[in-house]
C-alpha cells in the first residue's frame, strides 16, 4: 500500500492522495509530473519546512557545501574518483554530481574571462589516449589567465582526428549545462550554446602550441587552412599566425638521444639500463632480482649516501623516463655490481638472466663507469632547464641571467 504524502496533506482529492495498491511505475511518473501534484509539493513543503533535507542556504536536494570542498581539494590534488570514495564526501554517483556542479562553475567564470581577452594560445599535448587542450590567454591590460578547454578520451589518430577533436573541446567549453553520459556521449536535454561565444574563442587564438610530430604541425594547417587539405571543415582556427613546437619535448629528444651519436655510449647505456637484457632492466620483468637488488641497497656499504631508492623502473617508449634509473643506478654502483655477482650465481650462465649479468659483468671497465656518470650528470643537468622552461609562467627573459 503506498500513497502520495503532499497529495495527501493538500486534500487535493486525487487517487495518490489515499493509499493503493498494486501502483504501476509508470502512473506514478505520470503523477508526479502532474501540476496538481508540483502545486501540492510546493504547498506541502511550505507548511513543513524541516520535512526533507536541506542545506546550509536552505535549497533542498544539493549536497552540503563541505563535501564540496572535500571535492575540489582533492581534484586539485589529483586524486581519482575512486580515491575521493574514502573521504567521506558520497557515493560515486552523488560525487560525479558534485565534479559536473564544479565543472560548470569553473566554465562558466572561464567564459567570463575569455570573452575580454583578444589573444589566445592554445597548447595541446597527448599522453596515454588522452588528449588535453589548454589555453593562455592575455587581456588588453595585459592580465593573464590560464585554463583547460578539455581532455577528450578515445579520440582516434592522425591529424584530421586531432583537428575534429580541437573544434570539439572549444564547443564544448562554450557550451553551458553540458551532460555526459557514461558512455561519453553528450544530449541536449538542457544544454545552453554559446555560438558566440565559441566563435569569439576560435577566432581570438593566435599561437598554437604542439609536440614535434608530424600529424599535430599537420593539423594545425588543416585547422587554418582546410580546403588546402582536403578537411571537410570550416576553418576551426581562421586567425592563426604561429604553430609553435613544444620545446620542452623537442628538448628531450635532442638531448637525451645524444647517446647515439657514439655506438660506444650506446652500448654501455643498453646494456646498463636500457632493454630487457640490461642489467637493471632485470628488476623490471622479476620480482625475485627486484629483491635482490633491494637487499643489497640495503646495505650501508654499498648506499653511502643513505639513498632510499628502491625503484629503478622506466618506460620504454619514453626516452626521458631513462633518466633516473640511468642517475639512480649510478649512485648505487656497487649494489648493482653485487646484484649482478649474486643473479650469475643463482641463475648460472645458461639462463637468460645469469647470461645477461655474466655479459655485463665481463665488459664492465673503469671507463664505462665514468662514462655512464658523466651521461648521467648531463641528463639531470639538462633535465633542470627543462623543467624550468616547462613552466608555463616563466619569463624568457630569465635565461640571459
Amino acid at each position: 500500500m503506498a500513497g502520495c504524502i503532499a497529495c495527501s496533506f493538500a486534500c487535493t482529492g486525487c487517487t495518490y492522495a489515499q493509499k493503493l495498491g498494486l501502483l504501476k511505475w509508470s502512473n506514478v511518473k505520470r503523477h508526479q509530473a502532474s501540476t496538481m501534484h508540483c502545486a501540492s509539493v510546493a504547498k506541502y513543503l511550505q507548511n513543513n519546512p524541516t520535512a526533507v533535507p536541506r542545506d546550509e542556504h536552505g535549497v533542498i536536494g544539493v549536497p552540503p557545501l563541505t563535501a564540496f570542498r572535500i571535492v575540489f581539494d582533492a581534484g586539485r590534488r589529483g586524486e581519482s574518483l575512486h580515491m575521493m570514495l574514502s573521504l567521506g564526501a558520497g557515493g560515486g554517483k552523488k560525487l560525479r554530481s558534485i565534479l559536473w556542479a564544479l565543472n560548470e562553475a569553473i566554465k562558466r567564470d572561464q567564459c567570463g574571462q575569455l570573452k575580454q581577452c583578444p589573444t589566445i594560445g592554445l597548447m595541446r599535448d597527448e599522453r596515454q589516449g588522452q588528449l588535453m587542450h589548454a589555453f593562455v590567454a592575455y587581456a588588453n591590460d595585459l592580465t593573464v589567465h590560464t585554463g583547460l578547454l578539455g581532455i577528450a578520451q578515445r579520440w582516434g589518430s592522425g591529424s584530421e582526428a586531432l583537428a575534429k577533436t580541437t573544434a570539439l573541446a572549444i564547443k564544448r567549453s562554450s557550451t553551458l549545462n553540458l551532460c555526459v553520459n557514461q558512455l561519453g556521449r553528450s544530449f541536449k536535454q538542457g544544454q545552453t550554446s554559446q555560438e558566440e561565444q565559441e566563435t569569439q574563442i576560435r577566432s581570438a587564438i593566435h599561437v598554437l602550441g604542439v609536440d614535434a610530430a608530424s600529424d599535430e604541425r599537420l593539423s594545425g594547417d588543416m585547422m587554418r587552412h582546410p580546403e588546402e587539405h582536403g578537411f571537410d571543415q570550416a576553418a576551426v582556427l581562421p586567425n592563426l599566425q604561429l604553430i609553435a613546437r613544444d620545446r620542452c619535448h623537442c628538448m628531450r629528444r635532442v638531448v637525451l638521444r645524444a647517446y647515439s651519436a657514439l655506438p660506444y655510449l650506446k652500448n654501455a647505456l643498453t646494456t646498463f639500463c636500457r632493454g630487457s637484457r640490461s642489467i637493471l632492466g632485470l628488476t623490471h620483468h622479476s620480482l625475485l632480482i627486484r629483491e635482490i637488488f633491494q637487499k643489497h641497497c640495503m646495505k650501508p656499504c654499498n648506499n653511502l649516501l643513505n639513498l632510499k631508492i628502491l625503484n629503478v623502473k622506466a618506460a620504454k617508449h619514453r626516452v626521458g623516463s631513462f633518466q633516473k634509473p640511468l642517475g639512480r643506478g649510478v649512485l648505487l654502483i656497487h649494489a648493482v655490481i653485487d646484484m649482478a655477482l649474486e643473479v650469475m650465481a643463482s641463475y648460472g650462465a645458461g639462463c637468460k638472466q645469469g647470461a645477461v649479468a655474466k655479459a655485463w659483468l665481463a665488459q664492465l671497465t673503469s671507463e664505462q663507469l665514468l662514462q655512464l656518470a658523466m651521461m648521467a650528470d648531463g641528463s639531470d643537468t639538462a633535465f633542470v632547464l627543462l623543467r624550468f622552461v616547462d613552466d608555463p609562467r616563466h619569463d624568457v627573459s630569465l635565461l640571459n641571467k
